[in-house]
């Protein structure tokens, strides 16, 4: 059985902008905290500055979000470690996207 899994994302930038069209994200939120919160999504795709992804992937995870998390993952080992751990205690998919993005842009642009 195909699930569909809604998706949301935290970030400006064009990699968000792109991720939203290709992948038909619907909805626009207020804060990070209203779309972190908002039942209608599964998933959330964290592209903000890499100096806010523990902040936002944890407000992700404590809603019971699952996280795919833009390149670098975090600042420092304890960072994610805290962001790991964050993601068993809630039992959620926590991914960082450097291979997802970097396999996409080389089946688009190969390189010759």
């Amino acid at each position: 059985m195909k699930q569909t899994v809604r998706w949301g994302i935290f970030g400006p930038g064009s990699i968000s902008g792109v991720f939203a069209v290709e992948y038909g994200v619907p909805n626009l939120h207020g804060s990070h905290e209203a779309l972190a919160s908002d039942s209608e999504v599964d998933a959330v795709y964290v592209g903000t500055p890499h100096s806010f992804h523990e902040e936002h992937t944890l407000l992700c995870l404590q809603h019971g979000k699952h996280v795919l998390c833009e390149k670098p993952f975090a600042i420092n080992a304890e960072q994610a470690r805290r962001m790991i751990q964050r993601a068993r205690d809630e039992d959620r998919l926590l991914m960082e996207t450097m291979d997802i993005i970097r396999n996409q842009w080389d089946l688009k642009y190969p390189m010759e």
